[in-house]
């Protein structure tokens, strides 16, 4: 390929352009630098769906549900992989309820310890769960919902829901009743062992709930597919996209600096941040400030993907680099 069209695509799923700028001081950091062109767009899609775009993945987001079972290996625990069974993402969510409304912000608020979360999953296994029926810990933020009956679901991630009051929302769909009872019944759960049993108690007018979702047509044995023509490189330290990219035959290596990715020749390095990372997002603001011409390789565009924006950054060319590059 060619060295000059290269692209960095870095998606951060947690961040918006506000809280990114409160962090790291974005913005003024590339209003300073002499050496830099960038420009702001509003995302007219949602981050998710830009990153299946980018990945060549013809839906709306990952199959997210199928890659959290991927992970426990749950295909040894059915004998028939051909029936179909449920696979549903759960998230504890903080709520804030107030006289005007019962409003979602989240998972930045929850404090839970590790063991906090294991003792929540064992009593939702113990005292909720039927034969069939069983929750998985990913990590304190990410449970797994399994049942071996087939209970329909089609439902966003919690993060379509953040700053809407929940008093109106219903889960969708013939099975509604079902995920809206399991729900308020997990939500009860928690509030008990928060009250009685010295769970790590929670802020005023505040409550945990939990959010189901995924698409039940996700199954263990789904085929995963892309249609990504061109080479791309994944960078990301989180498991779940390891295994999607496992699954679709694209690398995926563990993140590295800035620096060493605009060495790289690939045509396209596709890197996807999540908060577990550690301080990689630091380093990376840090570093975009010093982004200029490399004699060996040129970025031609570095894109920052937001919640909420899209941030394209490049080095600024003088006039002679324009005419003979």
């Amino acid at each position: 390929m060619k060295s000059n069209s290269q692209s960095i695509e870095i998606y951060i799923p947690e961040d918006s352009s506000k809280s990114l700028n409160s962090k790291f001081d974005l913005e003024n950091k590339l209003v300073n630098n002499k050496d830099l062109e960038y420009a702001f767009a509003e995302n007219k899609k949602s981050l998710n769906e830009l990153l299946c775009v980018s990945l060549g993945y013809d839906a709306v987001d990952l199959p997210w549900n199928q890659l959290r079972a991927m992970q426990f290996e749950l295909e040894r625990c059915f004998f028939d992989l051909n029936k179909k069974h449920t696979l549903v993402c759960c998230d504890p969510v903080m709520m804030q309820v107030t006289h005007r409304g019962a409003y979602l912000w989240g998972q930045d608020s929850i404090k839970f310890s590790t063991e906090d979360v294991i003792a929540i999953i064992a009593q939702i296994n113990e005292k909720l769960m039927d034969e069939g029926e069983f929750f998985y810990l990913l990590n304190n933020k990410q449970w797994l919902y399994v049942n071996k009956k087939s209970i329909e679901l089609n439902q966003a991630s919690f993060e379509n829901e953040i700053g809407r009051d929940q008093f109106a929302f219903s889960y969708q769909g013939k099975e509604s009743r079902f995920w809206n009872r399991l729900a308020t019944e997990i939500q009860m759960l928690v509030k008990q062992m928060i009250d009685y049993q010295g769970l790590t108690n929670v802020g005023e007018e505040s409550l945990v709930n939990v959010h189901f979702w995924g698409d039940t047509n996700n199954q263990l044995n789904s085929d995963i597919k892309i249609k990504q023509s061109s080479g791309i490189t994944i960078f990301s330290n989180n498991d779940l996209i390891k295994t999607f990219a496992d699954k679709v035959n694209v690398e995926c290596e563990k993140l590295i600096s800035i620096n060493e990715l605009v060495e790289l020749r690939n045509k396209t390095n596709i890197v996807i941040h999540f908060s577990n990372d550690g301080g990689w997002l630091g380093n990376i603001m840090d570093e975009i400030s010093s982004l200029t011409f490399n004699n060996k390789n040129r970025l031609k565009v570095l894109k920052l993907i937001l919640q909420d924006k899209t941030i394209e950054i490049k080095p600024k060319r003088s006039f002679f680099q324009r005419l003979f590059n």
